[in-house]
């Protein structure tokens, strides 16, 4: 059991952490159709998806603050002064704990206020729900403690504790299983609950036996760039989590089902930016924070570059391919039991355009991650805020306007103004990356995927209308033999298969 936590190469790193996100999302992704067989499209699914995207926004902010200031200035704090850094690790796992207790007090008390206050749902349908949130309080808890622990433990290069990841999705699955037919759907929660405990406990017991950590809280030196680093880094997040928590609060006022259909849409989207993505984007930003921290600019391009043409070669295919045949795959894993033809056709109107998130998404988590290594985030703050306040003018007063499905669009629109201003940031505080050749090779790829799926389109037509599987499994197959093809004559291929320590882990797990 010790030997598998054994520090890795970021190569190993990179494949233990793409193997074992991919076997937790399968997991999780039976989950989702499980409850599509047993729950369909409700208000009362509504409430459990609006719950664990709720969750999934706190501990967004709480994962921002560990990868964009916490473990950032452990990690320089360790190159003068080792004990310093384990003081200050230290102190952040206290803040999580004591944290997570007070959430814990606030879910057994007035769970169905606080809820109230983030959504649109009928206090009376919240009310009959009222164990189904206090549990979702106490799984929020122990996030914010598990989630520090695996960003320390990734900061040592542990890497390997992403066999522990798994056990988020089977934990639930057997939950439900077992209980779900005689408890509803708070067993799933009872399941993340119970592997985050199991989790929770390993990790101490690692970073214990490894690192001889006491966990005995002192006091220690904490850099004035570490707090407006923190300051600055926050407060985006916040305005982050109301962008993301905005269009969900609005949909929740609309019909019925809606907030299902696209917690179903965004179980299939964003699973390749969580197996890939953002996996491989946080193997590299340890690699590119010690490229940082020692001044290596020349190094930290190229592997901005080389991680960058990885993760698009990889995901663009995906998008463009799932974009064009999204209600087939649908079809295939959702329509059954309570899932009607209605709420398919909801999830597709949502998923279409959401799918095109994967591809911008691995610019924006490379830049944020540039911005993190170099510490710059109190510079980057003017750029970021003008740009999340812009995309929540937009959801506010066009989700209104012209209903749920503009979302997405809205969405889209949001990173590519980002965009815009983030050259400004990169041209003045990070000259050395190679800002314009990043996009070039977004829009060639995006071309000679488009190109691919045109035969794949032209076959679809000529079969049945019904024929989900068949249609994915011939088109699919034709897609992917085009795309090669014009990947090896543009020398993408070769590109992949000859860049980077993390590249060569792809050519083993693909």
């Amino acid at each position: 059991m010790f030997c598998i936590f054994n520090t890795t190469s970021y190569k190993k790193g990179a494949a233990l952490a793409v193997g074992a996100t991919a076997f937790w999302k399968m997991a999780s992704f039976a989950s989702s159709i499980l409850i599509a067989l047993y729950f369909g499209a409700t208000a009362d699914t509504d409430i459990y998806f609006y719950l664990i995207m709720l969750v999934g926004f706190g501990i967004t902010f709480m994962q921002k603050l560990n990868g964009s200031v916490l473990i950032p200035e452990a990690m320089f704090l360790a190159e003068q002064d080792e004990n310093q850094s384990r003081r200050f690790l230290t102190l952040g796992f206290y803040f999580y704990v004591l944290l997570g207790l007070a959430l814990g007090v606030l879910g057994l008390l007035v769970p169905v206020q606080l809820v109230g206050l983030f959504s649109r749902f009928d206090s009376a349908l919240l009310a009959q729900e009222q164990i189904l949130l206090c549990a979702a309080f106490f799984w929020f808890a122990t996030n914010l403690v598990y989630y520090y622990l695996i960003a320390v433990a990734e900061m040592h290069k542990f890497f390997a504790t992403a066999l522990l990841g798994p056990l988020n999705a089977l934990c639930p699955l057997l939950s439900l299983i077992l209980l779900g037919k005689s408890v509803g759907i708070i067993s799933m929660l009872y399941g993340f609950l119970a592997a985050n405990v199991l989790q929770i406990g390993l990790l101490m017991w690692l970073l214990h036996k490894k690192l001889h950590w006491d966990f005995t809280p002192r006091p220690c030196t904490i850099h004035p760039r570490a707090k407006k680093n923190m300051l600055s880094g926050q407060t985006l997040a916040i305005i982050d989590i109301v962008n993301n928590l905005l269009p969900v609060y609005l949909i929740s006022g609309m019909s019925s089902g809606l907030v299902s259909a696209l917690s179903y849409c965004k179980q299939l989207t964003d699973s390749p930016t969580e197996i890939i993505t953002i996996r491989v984007a946080n193997v590299s930003k340890i690699e590119m924070t010690e490229n940082a921290a020692k001044g290596q600019v020349n190094v930290f391009n190229k592997n901005f570059l080389s991680t960058h043409h990885l993760l698009l070669f990889i995901l663009t295919p995906l998008a463009v391919f799932s974009a064009y045949f999204a209600l087939d795959i649908i079809a295939l894993f959702f329509l059954r039991g309570e899932f009607s033809l209605q709420d398919a056709a909801d999830t597709a109107r949502f998923m279409r355009p959401m799918l095109f998130t994967l591809v911008l998404l691995v610019p924006a988590y490379l830049q944020n991650n540039t911005i993190s290594a170099w510490c710059k985030i109190k510079e980057s703050f003017p750029y970021a805020l003008v740009s999340s306040l812009t995309l929540a003018a937009g959801v506010w007063f066009l989700v209104p306007k012209f209903g749920a499905f503009i979302y997405p669009y809205v969405l889209l629109g949001g990173l590519c103004f980002g965009f815009v201003l983030n050259y400004f940031l990169f041209k003045i505080h990070f000259p050395f990356v190679n800002y314009f050749r990043s996009f070039w090779e977004l829009f060639r790829l995006l071309a000679i995927n488009i190109i691919a799926l045109l035969p794949a389109a032209m076959i679809r037509i000529f079969l049945p209308a019904n024929s989900h599987f068949l249609s994915l499994l011939c088109c699919g197959s034709v897609y992917v033999a085009v795309m090669l093809l014009i990947s090896y004559k543009s020398r993408d291929l070769q590109l992949l298969l000859n860049t980077t320590e993390i590249s060569a882990t792809f050519k083993k797990l693909f």
